[in-house]
């Protein structure tokens, strides 16, 4: 009876032994994929031609590199996105003007990112998509008045997060309603064919992280009066120091005039949030809004940006 017992257990013993190597074999070896095969995650930035879309995107990795995300690295790949973000970033540190990228149908700035973490460190290749600057003249005339219908649309139909981009300076000085109309038209239009993508497949688009930003917001700071002459639009402003709460104040009509269309994205996405910026804006020793951008459009897991802005990161409604 005993050597029944003694060679029960000494099988048994030996099953959950191989078990156990089986289990940690399987652990180690997801471990040495995950460093070695870093994921994807790609940005889309959406928006009609002078609106500020390359300005932003430069502003954001200029936080990136500056602050830092959670220990992370952030290192730039590849010839033309090292030689664009550090020539953007020069001239924005300069006060002066970011000319529109002017790539045929899309330049994708490219880096990756690592984060460090208890067991390894996680990867991530990073895409941030820019569409060309052309003239609205010339946008209209190869696309009308869609976003959707762009080449660059096919590159950012599978992006993991979206970043809509409004110029306030043009809100600001519609005297008829025509350009926040054919924003909100736009701009609906677009995700509503995002969202026909997505009925294909298992992802959830409302999950992923949807953004409306007011660009060149520096804009709510001056009498309306100004906004009246074109070449106001066109100046380049100093540097000013403002509280946040201003800007909250004076943007309250620009949100009443956007109304159903952000409700619509409230409706649609459970990542949806609304963000002033401007690079001419310091509040709190940071640009406008570049802070809870990093915070709302970066994944959730590994990014955590240490910027004062944005302290907080809404949560996904049920």
């Amino acid at each position: 009876m005993k050597t029944f017992i003694y060679a029960f257990d000494t099988r048994w013993g030996a099953l959950v032994l191989a078990l156990f190597g089986s289990v940690l074999g399987a652990v180690v070896s997801w471990l040495l994929s995950a460093r070695r095969m870093p994921a994807s995650y790609r940005i889309a930035v959406l928006g009609f031609p002078r609106t500020g879309k390359t300005t932003l995107i430069t502003a954001l990795f200029a936080y990136l590199f500056r602050e830092g995300v959670r220990g992370a690295s952030i290192v730039p790949r590849g010839d033309e996105t090292i030689q664009r973000i550090n020539a953007d970033m020069e001239q924005l540190e300069l006060g002066r003007p970011i000319g529109p990228t002017t790539d045929q149908d899309v330049f994708a700035y490219r880096a990756e990112v690592r984060v460090p973490s208890v067991l390894t460190s996680r990867r991530y290749k990073l895409e941030i998509g820019d569409f060309p600057g052309e003239s609205t003249v010339t946008f209209t005339e190869q696309y009308g008045d869609w976003l959707h219908r762009t080449k660059y649309f096919e590159w950012a139909i599978s992006a993991d997060a979206f970043m809509f981009v409004l110029d306030t300076g043009s809100i600001l000085s519609d005297q008829t309603g025509e350009y926040v109309a054919r924003q909100k038209r736009a701009f609906r239009a677009a995700w509503q064919r995002l969202q026909e993508h997505y009925l294909e497949g298992s992802a959830d688009l409302a999950k992923r992280p949807l953004i409306l930003v007011f660009s060149k917001a520096d804009f709510l700071l001056l009498p309306r009066s100004e906004l009246r002459w074109p070449e106001v639009l066109k100046k380049i402003p100093s540097m000013v120091s403002v509280d946040e709460a201003r800007i909250d104040h004076e943007a309250l009509d620009l949100r009443s005039r956007f109304a159903d269309l952000i409700e619509y994205f409230e409706r649609e996405s459970r990542r949806f949030a609304i963000v002033f910026a401007s690079v001419f804006v310091d509040v709190d020793g940071e640009r406008l809004g570049v802070p809870r951008i990093a915070r709302y459009i970066m994944p959730r897991s590994t990014f955590w940006p240490v910027g004062r802005q944005g302290s907080t990161i809404p949560s996904a409604r049920p």
